[in-house]
């Protein structure tokens, strides 16, 4: 497997409080897929840091391109505020998954975007 982020749509501009769509398109530039189950996770970094664990199985991204929509909730007592978008595939105590972009990384975790939090 090969994982490379081809696009990613998101608002960007939010008040906290709302429930934000994140679509984002992936292609597997591999010849296989991944074999072990890890989770696909979104996280918005700034001054408060909010984790979001998916339920998209990524075993299923076979060669070729995939799109996923995912939605979560931006707490309502969080700060105004630029935050970073990013994203990341296992960690933690699982293994971690490098993306074939080029992107800048923080522990496991690849910026993809911004996104500003309004109250």
């Amino acid at each position: 497997y090969r994982f490379v982020i081809k696009e990613v749509e998101y608002p960007e501009v939010v008040k906290a409080g709302e429930t934000v769509q994140i679509s984002i398109k992936i292609e597997n530039k591999g010849v296989a897929p991944i074999y072990n189950k890890l989770p696909l996770k979104l996280r918005i970094k700034g001054e408060e840091t909010q984790e979001y664990i998916t339920d998209i199985d990524i075993t299923k991204w076979l060669p070729g391109e995939y799109e996923e929509k995912m939605t979560v909730v931006i707490p309502a007592d969080m700060p105004e505020g630029i935050y970073e978008l990013q994203i990341a595939i296992g960690g933690g105590n699982k293994p971690f998954v490098q993306f074939a972009n080029e992107m800048e990384r923080a522990e496991e975790y690849f910026t993809f975007g911004e996104i500003n939090i309004s109250e």
